[in-house]
């Protein structure tokens, strides 16, 4: 994992890499994953089953939206497809927690104690990571509430042909989520569904991240930001982007 984050600035996580074999830290719960995810699915479907205007979200037991002006590093609430970005957001819809803040509604009580631990164990994988790279994480003081959680959810997908996207030799993809780098220390990202990609600087060319493992239920990698880049000079940020290709191994 340490040497794949080094030259590339991204890395599948497995629980058996030697990196975290000194942690007693256990795999995240698939079972917690899926569950969270179902319920959020939930909160999506009834945030969509009927238009209200942001001052009656409440009324309607619906999260709060966030107005399309918000600074989305503080933001805690719910995006439509488009909200926050036009750009990154297109094709998703999202709910985003900060500041150690979490989203409460009636209708899915039991969705705000899913989220609070599933938020502790990636928050604790995270601190873990740190640990491997040689960070000093104490110096840092890093608690929850120095992340920022988010679920999203993709909606329709406009295939966009992308020749010129930093790497060469591509087809028409489909991007659901444009190449970017992240404004963080670290990203960990877990999907049910693959797509995640890197660009390979040495080669110009996009990578898939779980070609090795692309059977496992939940896909789980870490992803080094701009901010860690610039703080240790030993990892390089990753441009990332989620696609599917006419020419990549994974469909």
């Amino acid at each position: 994992m340490i040497t794949n984050l080094k030259t590339f600035g991204i890395a599948p996580i497995e629980f058996d890499d030697e990196s975290l074999s000194s942690s007693d830290l256990p795999p995240i719960s698939s079972t917690l994953l899926t569950q969270t995810f179902h319920e959020a699915n939930l909160v999506f479907d009834h945030q969509n089953s009927t238009s209200t205007p942001h001052d009656d979200d409440t009324k309607n037991d619906h999260v709060p939206t966030i107005p399309p002006d918000s600074n989305g590093h503080h933001a805690t609430g719910y995006h439509p497809p488009g909200g926050l970005s036009a750009v990154y957001n297109a094709n998703r819809e999202g709910l985003i927690f900060s500041n150690g803040n979490l989203l409460s509604t009636s209708t899915r009580p039991e969705f705000r104690e899913s989220c609070r631990e599933i938020r502790g164990e990636v928050h604790r994988l995270g601190l873990q990571i740190l640990k491997a790279m040689e960070v000093d994480v104490e110096h840092l003081g890093l608690s929850e509430e120095c992340s920022q959680w988010h679920i999203k959810r993709y909606v329709t997908v406009t295939p966009t042909a992308t020749p010129a996207d930093g790497g060469e030799g591509e087809d028409t993809v489909t991007v659901t989520l444009p190449a970017h780098t992240d404004p963080s220390l670290l990203s960990i990202t877990i999907s049910s569904s693959g797509g995640l990609e890197y660009l390979d600087r040495n080669h110009q060319k996009w990578n898939h991240v779980h070609s090795s493992f692309s059977n496992s239920e939940w896909k789980m990698t870490v992803v080094v930001g701009s901010i860690m880049s610039k703080v240790s000079k030993v990892y390089p940020v990753c441009r990332h982007r989620v696609s599917t290709s006419s020419n990549s191994d994974v469909r």
